[in-house]
């Protein structure tokens, strides 16, 4: 028998079933992030979108109603609620207009956070996986030394407490 040559090998499914637990919490884990990081990148696109129909809005009013408004007032047409009316709807989509952009501001925060703050690759779950994986690789046995395969007092399937000697190499 050469050195390195493996004599057995020891299986537990206990730690076996602990690492396909850690590998699926693990996957878990990524396809959370995963997912949300698509949501927030969602809601910062809405919320973009809803502040550029407010910005529009907003143009719109301050270049159309308000203007005509207050022509139709010089002129004698409109009255002064109607040009009131006119100055306060601006001043609501301007407003709205700040809101929007705040909240624009506020997910583009969360989205940063997000990126940062949910480190799935070499993260704890990632350490985990590690963690389960240590006592399975140490389960292989393999002779040291050049010599013949004297005896190996188990048998497969067989339960064997710490410390057990599985074979003598001589």
């Amino acid at each position: 028998m050469q050195p390195d040559t493996v004599i057995l090998e020891m299986s537990n499914p206990e730690l076996q079933r602990d690492v396909l637990d850690a590998e699926y919490a693990l996957k878990a884990a990524e396809a959370n992030y995963a997912n949300l990081r698509v949501q927030v990148d969602s809601d910062l696109m809405s919320q973009k979108a809803n502040e550029a129909n407010v910005r529009r809005r907003t143009t719109s009013r301050r270049t159309c109603s308000t203007t005509s408004d207050e022509k139709l007032y010089k002129e004698g047409i409109a009255s002064v609620n109607t040009k009131n009316l006119s100055k306060v709807r601006e001043d609501q989509l301007a407003i709205r207009l700040q809101l929007e952009s705040e909240r624009n501001q506020d997910l583009a925060r969360l989205r940063k956070i997000a990126a940062v703050g949910q480190p799935v690759a070499g993260g704890p779950g990632q350490s985990n996986v590690r963690i389960a994986h240590e006592p399975v690789a140490v389960a292989t046995r393999a002779c040291r030394n050049h010599g013949v395969l004297q005896l190996v007092p188990i048998e497969e399937g067989q339960n064997v407490a710490i410390g057990t000697n599985v074979a003598r190499v001589g």
